[in-house]
């Protein structure tokens, strides 16, 4: 220890680490160190049998997180998807060509002239947006075919779109209307 320029009391200081830490030694309780030449840093050190080491750990839930990210995101996009097929397959195929799934909103939110295919395509505008994202979704009644009612806004008004869960238009649009207070509490759910 001399050797290296220490003090006396700095050299006894080290001669006691070198000695408590060495293979085969122990003192006052410590758990024998490995020797120098195999120590592995902290984060490697393995306490229990079978157990992952800390960065492998690590590695592990930065994998997992990643994963359920991903498959979050494919999640989300599929659902995405499937909404948008949803609303173009129930605008495809209305009844009298969607002039009857119209006609409530003529004059209020669609021009009640020009072409029929204008005023559809006017319609598609209004319908398509609350159909892939409604405020609210509930089960509905026009006459003898029950349907779902798709509650959306347009130019500030309450939209209802139904699309019909049986029958001969299944998953089509069947009617659309601007409810009222009661049809809306109704809609709601109040």
């Amino acid at each position: 220890m001399k050797q290296l320029g220490l003090s006396e009391q700095a050299a006894e200081y080290v001669q006691f680490s070198i000695d408590l830490f060495s293979v085969g030694k122990s003192g006052a309780g410590m758990p024998k160190a490995k020797p120098v030449s195999d120590a592995k840093p902290r984060w490697e050190v393995d306490r229990k049998l079978n157990k992952l080491t800390t960065r492998e750990q690590v590695e592990k839930n930065v994998q997992e997180t990643r994963r359920r990210s991903q498959s979050s995101q494919f999640k989300a996009h599929a659902q995405r998807e499937a909404s948008i097929k949803y609303s173009l397959n129930a605008l495809e195929g209305m009844r009298n060509n969607g002039g009857h799934a119209i006609r409530h909103l003529e004059g209020i939110l669609i021009p009640n002239t020009g072409s029929l295919e204008n005023r559809v395509n006017a319609f598609r505008k209004i319908a398509l947006p609350i159909l892939q994202s409604p405020v609210h979704k509930a089960d509905w009644r026009i006459g003898a075919t029950n349907g779902i009612a798709h509650l959306g806004k347009s130019n500030g008004k309450y939209v209802v779109i139904v699309v019909a869960k049986d029958g001969p238009y299944k998953d089509k649009v069947i009617a659309s209307f601007i409810p009222d207070n009661n049809q809306l509490n109704l809609i709601r759910g109040n």
